[in-house]
């Protein structure tokens, strides 16, 4: 009875799972992997044809593009497409092909039916009786684009007849149809082939799992043969314990050669096993982990002796329904029968481990929570000797720690200003929290990041200790986003000023005919004149129509009309007119309501003097720099570069007055200069022929800081390339008059010459790479007054023209050289220090006394006190970039600087700045040559009272210098 059991086992557990795998193996061969991998198979040939048609269609835009740039007229656009595509094939055999129709249809092009070219196929069926063209353009119509099945001929076999997919898609500016597609037959052959591949696969698997099988089924029996045998010499001696373990108030259980021997009745009710269950199953069953083994000690030592073992552990045990208990468990070495083995008690802890274990899932959910927010939540210990105890994933990544190495830091080890460290300190402990404050935190890499932070002191009552639990938010996205922001404000305020100027600022120069000349001899005019539209008038001068390209291609060429007809049969009027002293945005309304490409800019005397088209409307990129830059490009002569020069202070009053940031309006008016400086380069050298070697034209001083007003000098240098001594005199000759050249066209356009010759005629300015090395290394070296005043304008140096490696080169050497040059750095501090802001002791402004800016001090002079203490914070910190702001940015996000710093710098700055570029603009409105003094007096008492707070704030930037570069020497 025993053996039958035992064989309908093997039969459920081995034979018959074995072979449903089997079953399950070949169902999905053929009824998933198979029905997928067709349709896997067709979605790729339709992928296939769609992307060919895609790239067919490709070349009837680009045809069309051509057409639409007046390169091609449409019949040329329309024949050169028709013959790049009809000639396309593709496939192994290269037969495979490209059509298009209409959408009448009329067959346009097929590379093997000739026979349909011209015809209009509206009736055409395939055998079948589907109307193959018209469903095509029905599929086009619906949706621009689709798939058509059909029956059609086998490529270039006009006697086989296949099943067949394409891809069609529409080409709406010629209302085409252009497609291709695939032989289903192909892919029916390919299925089929991988279907009697996969029958001989499967026959050959099923063949060595039968084997494996048969080899299972015998191993089994005689395993079961053997543990038959086991089970019943095992029935001996139980009941000489059963009192003794019965009366246990624990769990016991009896091992004996690695099995279950004996339980007592509170084992059984503990697991929920009978005591014949658990003799049946292997005692290690029970265990969740491989902890049973530590009880392998106990049958394999010598019967023969006494030694004694025992083992106290907790573990997870396995009850009869699944469930898992935790226990405490007691082993405890026995012999009995001359055999070892051991006495194990069990005692249920799982009530206490659950309460612990729904404790630490509510942590982990708290932890699994915090961490999917883009929120850093930490604890730490209070004190100096506190450390991170608690950390999310988000704020060890935000900080750039692993939780190891955060774990050894103070909390207070992350702050990156010292001053910001102790207003919070105060705060928490004052208050018991700090709510949203905005901290720059240090991360592993030294770097700087802006966060909102959260702190508040708790307490743990057991262990009578204090911590603060914290939340952190990086808050640099907002950041950015409020920049890119403040772009786009000032991106409209460029394009509202550019609305409110005259629409004479966009003329387009006229050309003009007769309405009783040739069409062909106007548009032979017109392309003398490189014209795209011109102005025709009667005899007497009087302006009655125009003629543009479009027009000759939409109504001339379209219409087949003869070239030798009179213009004003094809003539566009009558006239759209505006006032040249109208504003451009009324041009735009009124060319929009009028429904016309252009409108005529007339006179008081109603004459026309220009044109405007609304694609230049389009090309002037919505804001006047664009055009005045334009305009510089396109400059020929040095009058019309000043011309340019003299547009810059209408546009830069403009944008002040729109209320553009300060720091734009001089970076624009810097671009400006470099526009026009790069012109000046390029047309002297036209003059007098390329450079014999390479070099680097660089802008120094507030040219190079991008901070140029609208009064500004010179200063800029030649390097060029190490020569020899034979050849030198001749190349720094060619570069010294090439900087006369380009120094006296920059003070003709309005760039006045610098006071202190810092400029490329100067042959000390104008030197190879070795000579300015050696500049550099006296420079530094000796710190004289003069060397500083030489070494602070080149630590503004900017590339401008020419080979930018020499300029780097130079940039490299000076960074190698000042680094441990403490008294370079104290030297520089001192003459910045030197700098005063005009203002007394008791707090009246200190003027100048000469009759040339009497009563008036040099604003300039302020700005330069903080444009040289950024610049010498820049240089010890080792920083690259040279615009004031973009240090003082640096400065900042490298923790160098507090955000109450960058406040009161940038705040004083753009004020000061403001301030200036007003005085120059009233000066150039009334006829005066702009400066940088400003008369007390003439300002307003709010203004006085601003400027007087700001030097003040300024003598306090230079008492923290002081303090800051005592230690330099």
């Amino acid at each position: 009875m025993a053996e039958k059991r035992s064989n309908r086992k093997l039969l459920l557990n081995i034979i018959f799972p074995a072979f449903l795998t089997l079953a399950i193996f070949i169902t999905v061969f053929f009824f998933i992997i198979l029905p997928y991998y067709e349709l896997s198979l067709m979605n790729r040939k339709k992928e296939m044809i769609r992307e060919l048609t895609n790239s067919a269609w490709s070349i009837l835009n680009n045809y069309h593009q051509e057409q639409k740039e007046g390169l091609l007229n449409e019949e040329q656009a329309m024949y050169m497409a028709v013959d790049a595509v009809g000639n396309l094939r593709y496939g192994e055999d290269l037969k495979d092909y490209f059509w298009i129709t209409d959408m009448q249809p009329v067959m346009i092009v097929h590379p093997y039916r000739s026979d349909l070219i011209s015809k209009n196929l509206a009736a055409y069926k395939d055998p079948l009786g589907k109307k193959v063209f018209v469903e095509c353009v029905d599929v086009v119509k619906s949706s621009g684009e689709g798939y058509v099945n059909y029956m059609w001929q086998w490529k270039d076999d006009s006697i086989h007849i296949v099943p067949k997919l394409s891809f069609v898609k529409g080409f709406s500016p010629w209302n085409w149809v252009i497609g291709t597609g695939i032989y289903l037959e192909d892919m029916y052959q390919e299925i089929g082939y991988l279907k009697k591949k996969l029958i001989y696969i499967s026959l050959f698997i099923i063949v060595i799992i039968s084997l494996i099988l048969i080899y299972i089924i015998l191993q089994n029996l005689r395993l079961e043969s053997k543990k038959q045998d086991a089970l019943i010499k095992l029935k001996k001696s139980k009941e000489k314990y059963k009192t003794l373990v019965e009366a246990s108030t624990e769990g016991v259980i009896m091992l004996l050669d690695h099995k279950v021997s004996y339980v007592n009745s509170l084992a059984c009710k503990l697991l929920e096993y009978s005591e014949q269950e658990l003799k049946d199953m292997p005692y290690s069953s029970l265990f969740i982990e491989n902890n049973h083994d530590v009880f392998n000690g106990f049958f394999e030592a010598d019967v023969s002796t006494k030694e004694q073992k025992n083992i106290n552990l907790e573990t997870d045990l396995k009850k009869k329904n699944g469930e898992i208990i935790h226990v405490q468990l007691s082993a405890s070495s026995i012999i009995f029968d001359k055999k070892k083995g051991c006495l194990l008690t069990l005692k249920d802890i799982s009530k206490y481990e659950q309460t612990k274990r729904e404790l630490d899932h509510q942590v982990e959910r708290f932890k699994l929570m915090t961490d999917q927010v883009n929120i850093g939540v930490f604890r730490s210990t209070l004190g100096r000797r506190g450390n991170f105890v608690e950390i999310n994933d988000y704020a060890l990544q935000l900080l750039g720690y692993k939780r190891d190495e955060i774990s050894k830091l103070n909390i207070l080890d992350v702050f990156s200003e010292k001053e910001n460290k102790k207003e919070i300190i105060k705060d928490l402990f004052d208050d018991g929290e700090v709510i949203d404050k905005l901290v720059r935190l240090k991360t592993k890499e030294n770097s700087v990041v802006m966060v909102k932070a959260s702190l508040f002191i708790s307490e743990d009552k057991d262990n009578k200790q204090r911590f603060c639990d914290g939340i952190i938010q990086d808050i640099s996205q907002q950041l950015k986003k409020q920049k890119e922001s403040d772009q786009l404000v000032e991106d409209l305020q460029l394009a509202n000023m550019f609305l409110n100027q005259a629409v004479k600022t966009l003329e387009m120069p006229v050309s003009r005919c007769f309405l009783d000349d040739s069409i062909k001899k106007v548009v032979q005019k017109m392309a003398r004149n490189n014209s795209e539209v011109i102005l025709v008038q009667s005899r007497d001068g009087i302006p009655v129509g125009l003629f543009s390209d479009s027009d000759l291609r939409e109504r001339v060429v379209v219409e087949n009309i003869n070239f030798d007809q009179a213009i004003h049969k094809v003539m566009v009027a009558p006239l759209v007119t505006i006032s040249e002293k109208q504003m451009l945005f009324e041009a735009i309304l009124k060319m929009r309501a009028k429904e016309v490409k252009y409108i005529c800019m007339i006179n008081a005397r109603s004459e026309v003097t220009g044109l405007l088209s609304m694609e230049d409307l389009a090309n002037a990129q919505h804001h006047s720099q664009t055009m005045l830059s334009h305009r510089i490009r396109a400059a020929e002569t040095k009058e019309e570069l000043k011309d340019c020069y003299h547009q810059l202070a209408p546009l830069v009053k403009a944008l002040m007055e729109s209320g553009m940031k300060v720091h734009k309006v001089t970076s624009l008016i810097s671009n400006v200069s470099d526009e026009i400086t790069n012109k000046v380069i390029q047309l002297c050298m036209d003059e007098i022929g390329d450079a014999p070697v390479k070099f680097s034209f660089v802008a120094l001083g507030s040219v190079g800081r991008k901070e140029q007003t609208l009064a500004t000098d010179q200063d800029n240098a030649f390097i060029f390339e190490d020569v020899s001594e034979e050849k030198f005199s001749d190349v720094q000759a060619y570069f010294l008059n090439l900087g006369r050249n380009i120094n006296h066209w920059l003070d003709f356009i309005g760039y006045t010459f610098c006071k202190g010759e810092v400029m490329v005629r100067n042959p000390k300015w104008c030197q190879p790479l070795s000579v300015w090395k050696k500049y550099f290394n006296q420079w530094i070296g000796s710190s004289t007054p003069q060397s500083l005043i030489d070494t602070c304008i080149f630590y503004d140096m900017r590339f401008l023209n020419g080979d930018k490696l020499i300029a780097d080169n130079l940039l490299q050497h000076i960074s190698e050289i000042k680094n441990n040059k403490a008294i370079f750095l104290y030297h520089s501090a001192q003459t910045v220090l030197s700098l005063k802001p005009p203002i007394s002791f008791f707090g009246n402004f200190i003027v100048e006394s000469g009759d040339e800016h009497k009563s008036s001090f040099d604003i300039k002079q302020v700005i330069t006190i903080l444009t040289g203490l950024l610049r010498v914070y820049a240089l010890k910190n080792c920083l690259t970039v040279v615009n004031s702001l973009e240090r003082l940015q640096s400065l900042v996000e490298t923790g160098k600087f507090t955000d109450a710093d960058q406040n009161g710098f940038s705040d004083a700055y753009r004020y000061l700045m403001n301030l200036r570029i007003k005085h120059q603009i009233d000066l150039l409105q009334n006829g005066q040559a702009p400066d940088n003094y400003i008369n007390p007096r003439m300002i307003s008492e709010i203004e006085r009272s601003i400027l007087k707070k700001i030097f003040s704030k300024i003598t306090d930037f230079q008492s923290k210098m002081g303090f800051d570069f005592k230690g330099t020497l």
